[in-house]
Order: C-alpha cells, then structure tokens, then sequence
C-alpha cells in the first residue's frame, strides 16, 4: 500500500524537475511514511532511481518521471523500495497496493524461468507483465494501481484494480500528462487547473451522488474506470488508449444446477480462501469490526485462520446507548473470537475539531458524518500499531445488504411474471415492519415505470421539497442538465440494482471513502468480499438466494457463516455500520454551520437561494424539521470549495 504519482511530458516546455517532484511527493507523504523513491528516463538515455532525493539524477529534463511513497507490509527490507527496474533497463514500475497471490504467482514465473531478487508481490507484479504484458492484470488477486514504463516500445501502461479499490487519477495539460493516486497530488503539478466540475457539483446536490466514473469534482481531473488500463504512446502522449481488461462473469444459474445449500458451501469455501489471502503480511494487522454480520464474518474467518494464538485485534465505533449502537453485538463477537478489542465513542466536538482535516483527506465533497467514524477508527488502529486492517466494504453491493434492494427484488419479480412470488415477499416485509407499505409500493411502480415517467419522478425528487433552495436553471445556464436516468432506484430487477451499485454509485464512493480515510494514517486496509472470484460467484446465483421469500436478505452468506458467527449476529434483521447520529450531532454544532451559511463565500455560490436557504435552517433550528441531508452537503461543499480555492462564476 503506498502512493503514486508522475507525469510525461508532451511538449519540449521545461519543468523545474526537482520542484515538481518534490511537491507531489510531499503532498502524499501519509501514503507512504516508509520510504520515498523516484524514477525518471529521457529518450535515448538509461532509466535512473533515486532513493533518497529528486536532485541526483543526472538527467535534469527526463521525458517521464515517477514519484513513490511506500507503505512497507511485504517485503520490508530496502529490497521492496519502489521504482523497480527490470534486469536489463527495459522496464520501470511503481504500485500502489498488494497482490495477495503473489506467492503462486512467483512459483509459476519460476518455472517459466524467471529469477526473482526480493520477497515482493511488486517484483511479481513486474514479471507478471514482462511474462504476459496486460493479460497480467486478470492473474491478479488484489487491489492495485500501476505505472509500467517500457522504454523499448516507448509506451507507459496505468492500470487500476478490477473494482478500484485503489484510485488512480490523470490530467492532461498542453505541456504534459499527469497521474497519482490522489487529487492533491495532481494539483501540485504546474499547469493544472483548478476547477470545479459543474456536472459532479450538480449531481452531488441534487441527488448525493459522490461517484462519477471517470469524472471527479475537478474539471480538468479524470479517474481511471476500474478494472481499465490506459496506454500511452510516448512519440504520441497527447493520444490516450483506453482499454477494459475485466469483464463479468455473470451467467445464470438455476436451482437445478446448483442447490441453495451446495452455494453457501462453495460460498463459505471462497470467503475463508479470501480473507486467507487478505491476511498475508509482514507486519501487525487487526479487523475493523461493527458487530453487523459482514465485519463479524471477517472477525470470526480470522480467528480461524490465524489460529487460538494469534492476537487478533479489533476496532469498534460506538455511539453508546443511542439507536445506532451495535456494541452490544460487537462484543458478542469480541467474546466469542478473544479479540483484544479497542473502541472508539465520539462527540460532535470532536467532528468540528477535524473537518478541515478530514475535508483535506477526502479531495472531494462525502456523502455522510459516517465517514469520519471510520476516519477515526482507522487512526485508533495506527494508534494501536496496526498497519493491515481488514473490513467488510463491498459485502452490501455484492449480496444484497440494503433495505433498498427489496423494491428491486420485488420489481424483477413483477416484470418476469412471478406475480405471486411477489405478493407473498411484500406481504412478508411488511409484515416482519421492514417496510412501509405505500412508500414501498411507489418506488416498486417508480421501477416499473417507463423512462420517461422515471426520469419524472426522479427530477421531481432532486429538484423540489428542501432542493427547491438550489437554482437548477443556473446549472442550465451554465451547460448543466440534470439526466436523471439510469439511477439506483431506477432498476428493474435485484441483480441490476446489484450490478450498478458495485460498478458505479454506492461501492465506488465508499471505496473511495475508505482509501482516503486510512492512507490518512499510514494504514493499508483490505476488502476480502471484493475479488473477481466472489463477486462473479454471487452475481451468478438466482436472486432468491440473496433476499429469500421471507425477506431474509444476504440469505446464501448468512447460511454459509452458520457455526462460524454466533447466530445473534447472523439473525439480526437490522442495519447499522459506522451510522453517526447526524440530527443530534448537527444540533451540537449548529454555530459552525451557522457560520458557514452566513459567510461571505456561501453566500457568493451562485446556485444557491440564499433566501430560501435561511429560511431552511431557521427551521431545523427551531425544531420544526428534522436535520435533511441536503444542509449537510450544502455546507460540505461549501467547505470543501474554500479551502481549495475554487470560483463558480469565471
């Protein structure tokens, strides 16, 4: 786990080289406490790495330089400091994050002839790439972003992980193109532009949306899609290739051909596979543990794995006797699996004391108060020593985890005929309370609906009520229109629902989230559910074995955990994670917000009312309203725009 960074220059304009790289570096440097390396080759010239300093090359105009910050977890000697060269000068590569087969893979290259040099999974990642180029890539068990110069076919390759657990971001100005890990990486590179993407700012105040694929809240900023790679032709660097090396493996299932309890052992078989391989490491590591079902399962695979002996250390959020408490099932699971337990209680004090720094951490606008407990957990395991921690990300999106996915079980049902089986699911969630009945029904219809009634609903939804104190006609006026399609609530069937939360809306911003929030404290953190191998797996079992006919949902996983989890764990039918309780904290910090809705650089946003905005808060001040999420986003980008200086009217 470490942080990237570099450029390749475009045009003969000189670059102050030392500056350059020194000031992304530094702007990284929590990524990778451990060491710092750079790399840089001109045409016609060998490549050069430098350990200690960007001033000793003896190149001082190279057409491609690379930045590294390491976070040492294999390997831990000098030997696995990065850039990393092949053996005969053709290669170059930096890696932000592990490949945790690394071991077979290395067994395999050796039998192909390959001689390795150090204990590394990025010496693996190297000749897995001069052995099969960039079917590489799919061999991989892990989570990566890599930069592989081959000065001999004078191309460079930016690859990121099949679901982008690891970020990797790039700019192109007229002089060079730019890439790292991190948004503010990129910002210190000269040239680049700091401006606000209108379409990310609209859609993340109109419907909370945080992920764009490709785009970021900068204009000038993309991210590489997960499971891509680009490639760029250094006699031509202006002209970007992009290329999909992962592809689904979704086919169908029935019954027939796999039984529901045959599923939950193979399923039961592949997760203890992964957390096995996610818990390869040269230094201490512990699990972030909830007390839901996800985070126990990870806890309870540990144990097992690890052996009686091992400590095994956990750390738990609790917001002590509030609704969103789930300490009393962590503690459950502390008992049953002998963890050194470590906990965290906040206040909302404690969020105003850190919201620069977390505003900092995460580059863009986030969604929700709950990533600032997981911000603070993190920094409880560093405290504690932890470099590795292992977490239960991923495991919503892949089996059905949310209480939102029941409209687009019921939907899929509807519109394949099942009319009965979808009668009986509603009559048994509402029944069980699990749902409201007519709120349910509506965004049942809402699913059903044709497009362009969709399309409706939603735009009605984004734009009025509390949103009606936004000018969305500035937004058009500026080039702005909101789509409104293809939506989370807009699927028609669960295992759609599925597949565009995991590629596009909820995993790719708590993916991000979480990435941001750890490297914050020099920590790796790991997401066993997220492999192509389970992933594919669940995505192919019918859709009853993940919301069962009682409304049972992560049906297939909670039978699979069944003697590994104690079973108050896997009965519960509530959902809590890392939820902070927002109306209690922002009534706490109501001064602050106060103040940024006063201040002089909101009330200069020229989307917003700021009447209606007043009048809005005067409101929850007044315990009229509860507190809605939209203050919090207003005030969220509001603060985020300030501190990096960003101007809405040029």
């Amino acid at each position: 786990m470490c942080g990237i960074a570099g450029y390749i220059k475009i045009s003969s304009a000189e670059l102050d080289t030392v500056k350059v790289l020194n000031d992304a570096s530094k702007s990284i440097q929590h990524r990778g406490p451990d060491a710092t390396g750079f790399g840089i080759w001109a045409k016609g010239q060998g490549i050069e790495i430098n350990n200690h300093t960007s001033a000793d090359f003896a190149t001082k105009s190279p057409d491609v330089a690379f930045i590294h910050k390491r976070l040492a977890i294999i390997d831990t000697s000098t030997n696995g400091d990065q850039p990393i060269k092949s053996q005969d000068n053709r290669y170059l590569l930096i890696q932000n994050g592990e490949i945790y087969n690394y071991i077979e893979l290395r067994e395999e290259l050796k039998k192909l002839g390959h001689v390795f040099h150090t204990e590394s999974d990025t010496e693996v990642l190297l000749k897995s790439y001069i052995q099969w180029n960039c079917n590489a890539f799919e061999r991989f068990i892990g989570m990566f972003a890599v930069a592989i110069l081959d000065t001999e076919s004078n191309e460079i390759i930016l690859a990121r992980d099949f679901f982008g657990i690891k970020p990797l971001f790039y700019t192109q100005t007229n002089n060079n193109f730019f890439f790292g890990s991190e948004i503010k990486s990129l910002l210190k590179f000269p040239g680049v532009r700091n401006k606000p993407n209108l379409s990310s700012v609209r859609d993340y105040l109109s419907l909370g949306l945080v992920n764009h694929n490709q785009d970021s809240f900068y204009a000038s900023i993309k991210s590489i899609n997960p499971g891509h790679y680009l490639k760029i032709n250094l006699n031509t660097p202006q002209n970007v290739q992009i290329y999909k090396y992962y592809n689904r493996q979704t086919a169908k299932l029935t019954t027939k051909e796999i039984s529901f309890q045959d599923a939950a052992q193979h399923l039961r078989k592949l997760f203890l596979e992964s957390v096995q391989l996610h818990m390869r490491s040269d230094v201490p590591y512990g699990a972030a543990l909830s007390g839901g079902v996800d985070s126990s399962a990870i806890t309870a695979a540990m144990r097992i794995i690890g052996g009686s002996k091992a400590n095994l250390q956990t750390f738990t959020y609790s917001t002590k006797n509030t609704t969103f408490d789930e300490e009393s099932y962590a503690d459950i699971m502390i008992q049953r699996a002998k963890t050194t337990s470590h906990k965290i209680t906040l206040k909302p004090q404690n969020l105003l004391a850190d919201l620069d720094k977390i505003l900092h951490t995460q580059d863009e606008p986030f969604g929700s108060t709950s990533i600032y407990a997981q911000y603070k957990v993190f920094e409880e395991a560093n405290n504690a020593g932890i470099k590795v921690i292992l977490g239960g990300q991923g495991a919503d999106e892949i089996l059905a985890g949310y209480r939102s996915y029941y409209t687009a079980a019921v939907a899929g049902l509807i519109k394949s005929g099942q009319i009965v089986k979808a009668l009986n699911l509603t009559h048994s969630l509402s029944k069980q309370g699990k749902v409201s009945l007519s709120n349910f029904l509506f965004r049942v219809i809402t699913r059903l609906c044709p497009p362009v009634i969709s399309k409706e609903i939603h735009r009605i939804y984004a734009e009025t009520g509390i949103n009606s104190t936004i000018s969305w006609k500035w937004f058009e006026d500026n080039g702005v229109i909101g789509e409104y399609t293809d939506l989370p609530g807009t699927a028609k069937s669960l295992h759609q629902a599925l597949e565009g939360d995991l590629s596009y809306f909820n995993l790719p911003g708590l993916l991000r989230y979480e990435d941001r929030n750890s490297m914050a404290h020099s920590l790796e953190s790991r997401v066993p559910f997220v492999t192509p191998t389970i992933v594919d797996f669940v995505s192919s079992l019918p859709d009853e074995y993940l919301i069962d006919k009682n409304g049972q949902d992560k049906a297939v996983f909670r039978a699979a955990m069944r003697s590994l989890v104690p079973d108050e764990i896997l009965d519960r039918t509530d959902k809590i994670g890392f939820q902070t309780p927002e109306t209690d904290w922002f009534r706490e910090i109501t001064p602050w917000i106060r103040q940024t809705l006063k201040s002089d650089y909101f009330q200069d946003l020229p989307f917003f009312k700021t009447k209606d905005v007043k009048q809005c808060w005067q409101s929850f001040e007044e315990g009229h309203i509860e507190f809605p999420r939209s203050i919090w986003r207003w005030v969220n980008l509001a603060k985020w725009a300030e501190m990096n200086g960003l101007h809405f009217n040029e």
